[in-house]
């Protein structure tokens, strides 16, 4: 799962009866203990039973926010893949959608961002990076709605109304995500309704999957060239190409850059697998 899976509690009860789960969510807190932010990964995904409402719509926030959201993610995934290796259940193809496509990379041996064989480095500086990138005016905002229905349709009104509007996910028959300028994106959810068509705003400002995210994808380059990346040792799909994945480092970095600036075919992809 991607980013929007994320949720106060998500895997407390598996926290409770297996310590590998437990252990992946207290390595990320070792790893940014004494951090300039001033709260940890647990605090917001496992906060205390007695806070008040103002305290857990905070928590809710933090989890939405890039830097937040992404690592309460790829920590709650790598809990589920160390849980599923130890109960020996391995899989036979893998898929990420968005997001964790880089969960998906780790699972396949392609890389691994949050590792500690590297004392937490790597997941420090793909925090301040993310913090950075937060702060740059040069990165655009967007407004995303989920649309209840299939992409072609989504599609055919954006082309009629010239709209300059994104589609960001296809994830299936009944739900297709788009992005773009908030007015512009507004204006193609009142038509969507108006054919009774579900629509429903989505707590990102930031345009993933779409050209709009160009400036973003482009500062990951210099990460992804200095990682380790090696050909996957198990089959993986991704949602950018619809294909099998690369087994040339250059190729899968390249791809991972691509990833963000066009769309998740999420629906596609699961096809061609089947």
């Amino acid at each position: 799962p991607g980013e929007g899976s994320q949720y106060i509690n998500m895997l407390a009860d598996l926290c409770i009866h297996f310590p590998e789960v437990r252990q992946c969510f207290d390595r990320i807190d070792g790893i940014f203990s004494g951090h300039a932010r001033g709260y940890l990964l647990s605090d917001i995904v496992f906060p205390p039973p007695c806070f008040s409402e103002t305290e857990r719509k905070e928590a809710a926030r933090k989890l939405w926010e890039m830097d937040g959201a992404v690592e309460a993610l790829l920590t709650a995934n790598e809990a589920l893949l160390t849980l599923l290796r130890r109960l020996e259940l391995q899989p036979d193809v893998i898929l990420g959608h968005s997001t964790g496509e880089y969960s998906a990379m780790h699972a396949a041996g392609v890389f691994s961002l949050i590792d500690s064989a590297d004392n937490g480095e790597r997941a420090r500086a793909l925090n301040q990076h993310y913090a950075g990138v937060a702060a740059r005016s040069d990165i655009p905002r967007s407004h995303l709605v989920a649309i209840g229905t299939d992409a072609e349709k989504v599609k055919s009104i954006i082309d009629k109304s010239e709209s300059p509007v994104f589609i960001a996910m296809d994830n299936c028959p009944h739900q297709t995500v788009v992005a773009g300028p908030e007015s512009a994106v507004i204006a193609l959810a009142a038509e969507m309704s108006r054919q009774g068509v579900i629509c429903q705003d989505l707590p990102f400002d930031r345009p993933y999957h779409t050209p709009l995210f160009r400036e973003y994808a482009e500062t990951l380059k210099r990460f992804f060239k200095r990682w380790p990346v090696a050909a996957p040792h198990t089959p993986i799909y991704s949602c950018t190409t619809m294909k099998r994945f690369p087994e040339e480092p250059d190729s899968i970095r390249k791809l991972a850059v691509d990833h963000w600036v066009r769309p998740v075919e999420f629906r596609k992809t699961i096809q061609k697998m089947y």
